[in-house]
């Protein structure tokens, strides 16, 4: 994750800009800083964005301060092997973990209270496994602005 965090800082770095658009990062990956090909640096901004380290607003997307914050060295070069794919979580296991691990509720029934949300409100699982959290008492407000940034990011 360090290493992800380190190449968004690099972008937002050489651009001197607060806010960017999905494309001008894509186009700094590849051309400005030469580190990855069109089809690695979109995998870049997906793996970003789902684990948090870029959030969504409008169409612009902002690096976490937490990113903003870490030092980078100057001559930094993510390594040829990088594979953002590898970094992905699957946010439904994320939320479960989260809720489980907050509350001693089995996952199964976890699993089945949304998936009855989900069947009756015709929502998506992510936002049934957000509203089965705040049923259970679990404060999942991290969660909800991921999936939100989540939506916007794919354009819905």
């Amino acid at each position: 994750m360090e290493m992800l965090k380190k190449i968004i800082k690099s972008v937002y770095a050489v651009e001197g800009r607060k806010k960017l658009r999905r494309r001008e990062i894509e186009l700094i990956l590849q051309f400005k800083l030469s580190w990855f090909d069109p089809h690695t640096s979109k995998k870049v901004v997906d793996a970003a964005v789902q684990n948090s380290i870029l959030t969504v607003e409008g169409e612009y997307f902002i690096p976490s301060e937490d990113v903003m914050q870490i030092e980078v060295e100057p001559d930094f070069t993510p390594p040829k092997d990088f594979d953002p794919e590898s970094l992905n979580v699957n946010p439904l296991e994320e939320l479960i973990r989260h809720i489980t691990t907050t509350v001693s509720v089995p996952k199964q029934e976890v699993v089945a209270m949304a998936n009855r949300y989900k069947a009756e409100w015709r929502i998506s699982s992510e936002t049934a496994f957000i509203i089965a959290g705040y049923e259970l008492g679990v404060d999942m407000g991290r969660f909800v602005d991921a999936a939100y940034s989540r939506l916007l990011a794919r354009g819905v």
